[in-house]
């Protein structure tokens, strides 16, 4: 069976620069872990993922967030230019015991409304 998670914010939350997105609600999940109300998914199983990530915001304009591995920012980010939802999708390779989060890694503060990540291991 495939490892994912799928996961939402639950809350309007002001995410400050360098700061990580917490998840409140865990929608379904196996082999990946979160405890609700912290900021990181723990991966058990070693593989390739796709880390997609939608995010609504009602401030920020310029705000870029990016998946992080053990806190080093990686990935492809998803850079607001208007508030508006914006969607991103990255392969990353994961070892097991990483943990992924999102970060706000710009330098703007943003007031995000909504956010949903899944990770599904593909391979």
């Amino acid at each position: 069976m495939a490892t994912y998670i799928q996961a939402n914010n639950g809350i309007t939350e002001d995410v400050a620069s360098g700061v990580d997105l917490a998840w409140f609600v865990l929608q379904v999940s196996n082999g990946i872990t979160l405890t609700p109300g912290t900021n990181f998914f723990s991966v058990t199983v070693a593989g390739t993922y796709l880390v997609s990530t939608t995010i609504r915001i009602s401030s920020g304009i310029g705000s870029m967030f990016r998946p992080t591995v053990n806190g080093v920012v990686t990935g492809v980010g998803i850079t607001f230019t208007e508030l508006d939802t914006v969607s991103t999708d990255n392969l990353i390779d994961l070892a097991a015991g990483d943990v992924v989060t999102i970060r706000n890694s710009s330098g703007t503060p943003a007031t995000v409304e909504e956010a949903v990540a899944i990770i599904i291991q593909i391979a």
